[in-house]
């Protein structure tokens, strides 16, 4: 499985009224959810406490609960003892069905699996073997993007932002950004809370700090880096330094907690925590820096005004900060 699905997924609130979310009276039918040479996977909901559209997917680090059955058992309480297990998905040596069916899960869901296995026979004939289940409950996970599909900088969830829109060039933006080693040192902090601060600016900023800390990072890399985020959305970012040092290398004494997970740092990366507080959106509305908008207020609509619309609306006049008119409301 890739990333794409975080990427759809992420556009929605956690608790997204689904409208393929399945009634409660058909949680426990039995459908096949996955089909391959190898093997058949079998699903059975048998709790799903909160709707949503996000699932897990390869890199995510999840915390789950796990019981291997002689049957089809399909009592939620027989899992509530066992130990809580923390895996990284497409890291952790799993069973193929094991990950697939995690990856088909939400945050709180309980569902058995039944394993149907398939092999090919003397006369080269592919028959079905034999048979296990399991149980999983998916208690949380963080979501884990390789930004650039390269293995270099990955982005770790600590939570989703809202809406669609992502950071701009121009979008002006407070913001905390937190700059530490792989032993969770502190190397630079800059807390961009009392006033608003264009994002092009920030990534200058940051291509000169990353720098003095064995970071050669392009603009364009930390700005697109920088485009993946949205308001209200804190999240680490995974980066490496000019030293090649395997992502196997880690530090197990000094891990982060992420959403109640433990992370191990990565020798010769260094962590930024960025978390985008207030957007300001900025347009420029012909290209020419003559008109420049910023989104104060997002409308309620999709319409807009027409040649014929009559307008009600008031507006006011600043030059260097200080207004110096202010109207009443004017219809048109």
């Amino acid at each position: 499985m890739d990333k794409s699905d975080y990427e759809t997924n992420s556009e929605f609130d956690p608790d997204f009224d689904s409208d393929v979310e399945p009634p409660v009276d058909k949680l426990q039918e039995k459908k096949l959810y996955h089909k391959s040479a190898s093997l058949r996977l079998y699903k059975r909901i048998i709790k799903l406490p909160k709707k949503s559209l996000e699932l897990p997917a390869k890199y995510d680090r999840v915390n789950v609960r796990f019981l291997e059955t002689s049957h089809e058992e399909l009592d939620p309480s027989k899992i509530v003892d066992e130990h809580i297990k923390e895996w990284q998905l497409g890291v952790t040596d799993l069973e193929e069905a094991v990950e697939l069916s995690i990856c088909s899960m939400k945050q709180g869901e309980i569902s058995i699996f039944e394993v149907e296995e398939v092999y090919v026979d003397s006369s080269k004939s592919r028959k079905l073997g034999d048979r296990w289940y399991f149980m999983v409950e998916l208690i949380s996970f963080v979501t884990i993007v390789d930004i650039f599909a390269d293995f270099s900088i990955f982005k770790l969830t600590e939570h989703r932002g809202t809406g669609i829109s992502r950071l701009e060039p121009c979008d002006l933006i407070q913001a905390e950004l937190v700059l530490k080693n792989n032993v969770n040192e502190i190397l630079w902090h800059s807390n961009i809370s009392e006033t608003y601060t264009h994002v092009s600016v920030i990534v200058d900023t940051l291509e000169s700090e990353l720098k003095k800390h064995d970071v050669v990072l392009t603009n364009e890399t930390i700005l697109s880096t920088l485009k993946s985020f949205k308001v209200k959305e804190r999240a680490i970012l995974e980066i490496p330094t000019t030293k090649k040092t395997s992502r196997d290398e880690v530090d197990p004494r000094v891990p982060i907690s992420i959403n109640n997970l433990t992370y191990n740092l990565v020798k010769d990366h260094v962590y930024l925590f960025f978390e985008v507080k207030e957007l300001l959106h900025h347009e420029d509305i012909f290209n020419d820096r003559q008109v420049v908008k910023t989104l104060l207020k997002t409308g309620y609509t999709t319409a807009k005004p027409e040649e014929y619309s009559r307008l009600f609306f008031d507006y006011s006049i600043r030059i260097n900060g200080s207004e110096i008119f202010t109207s009443n409301v004017i219809s048109l």
